[in-house]
């Protein structure tokens, strides 16, 4: 565990203007429980996971160990929003789906994606902005909405 916040302190990835590059949210959940109540908001809100990865059967086998922390990658996308950035601009297939860890946390749940806001308008695909912006936001409603779910995001904003 003092190995990841290690991690966690010094991956801490900003634009130019301070913004972070990474949204996250913390559930105080168990893992399994708090993987469930992230699928479950995600489809409330009309999103689907079209594919999943467990990282703990990648990063056992990559390193020949066991897994340090379990963790999930879940591709998150809407096909009426993928639609209609790709009909627009077709480099934005480079940013749908968008990659969502779910990750242990001791004994809550982690949540983190990138932060589409905090990259410069002029590195995305200049028509796709608006449907990749619809899509994080879809997200960012669904994980805000998972009960007790706090952005961790931006440290100045904790009250711990």
């Amino acid at each position: 565990m003092a190995d990841r916040e290690l991690l966690r302190q010094t991956v801490k990835v900003t634009n130019m203007n301070g913004g972070s590059l990474i949204t996250s949210y913390e559930i105080p959940v168990f893992y399994e429980t708090g993987l469930k109540r992230v699928r479950r908001a995600l489809l409330d809100q009309d999103v689907r996971v079209s594919a999943e990865f467990d990282g703990c059967e990648i990063s056992g086998t990559l390193l020949g160990a066991g897994p340090v922390f379990s963790y999930r990658i879940l591709c998150v996308d809407s096909p009426l929003l993928m639609l209609e950035a790709i009909a627009i601009d077709p480099a934005a297939a480079v940013f749908i789906p968008v990659h969502v860890v779910v990750s242990a946390d001791g004994p809550n749940t982690r949540v983190d994606w990138i932060n589409l806001e905090n990259i410069q308008g002029r590195r995305l695909p200049l028509g796709a902005i608006p449907p990749l912006r619809s899509l994080q936001a879809q997200i960012r409603r669904a994980v805000a909405g998972v009960p007790c779910a706090c952005d961790v995001s931006n440290p100045l904003v904790l009250s711990r």
